[in-house]
């Protein structure tokens, strides 16, 4: 599956996300931990369960009977910025979750109002589209994938289990054709100190509109 960004802006998603790595003191082929890239960027973490007692029938609906409703929201107040998830998802979609809402931060998206005046949810596509290739790219980077690869002896599972994703998201990143992004090894491999280094996606339904006010109060 070839991803639908322009070969430009796949790249720029690929070389975005290996800085983000270096931030933190991590190379391409190893495990990005979300919430320490989230701590770096200052952007706080809360579960939507914080507001079960503002919001029981709210947070008790979409944490049990319709979890796959909400994965998470960036929301912004100020000079304030945080992530609240729902905390009832499995670690790896957890893990991708919280990478596509930094992906809009490291993105530099312009934040929009959850809805519209007619209460229909803002939904951005290209911006999306843009999250979701930069997900990817900061969990498992296209210039550590072939080594990896290699070293779990072409096994998906295993590479899954070393990145810590799904093995949806570890099969798309195999399959991307890394002409069709432009990706130069070499360019990439700077960016981390040189030598070559040995994405669930975010889901919100309009019913999970009811819970923006509390967390903007």
């Amino acid at each position: 599956m070839v991803p639908m960004l322009s070969p430009k802006r796949a790249f720029e998603c690929e070389e975005i996300a290996l800085e983000a790595r270096a931030d933190i003191g991590i190379r391409a082929g190893d495990l990005l931990n979300p919430e320490i890239l989230a701590d770096h960027l200052a952007i706080e973490l809360r579960p939507l369960v914080l507001y079960s007692s503002d919001l029981p029938d709210e947070v008790r609906h979409l944490t049990e009977e319709a979890r796959s409703a909400f994965s998470a929201v960036m929301v912004y107040r100020k000079r304030k910025r945080m992530i609240v998830y729902n905390p009832a998802h499995s670690p790896r979609r957890h893990v991708n979750t919280i990478a596509h809402e930094l992906a809009h931060v490291l993105l530099e998206h312009r934040p929009t109002k959850l809805l519209d005046s007619t209460g229909s949810r803002i939904w951005i596509a290209a911006d999306e589209e843009e999250a979701d290739y930069m997900a990817g790219a900061l969990l498992v980077p296209l210039s550590a994938v072939e080594a990896v690869m290699d070293r779990m002896e072409g096994n998906l599972v295993d590479a899954a289990e070393h990145f810590g994703v799904s093995e949806n998201l570890m099969g798309h990143r195999v399959e991307v054709d890394r002409d069709s992004v432009q990706v130069e090894i070499s360019e990439l491999d700077r960016l981390v100190g040189g030598g070559r280094p040995v994405p669930q996606i975010r889901s919100i339904e309009t019913e999970a509109a009811s819970i923006a006010p509390p967390l903007l109060a």
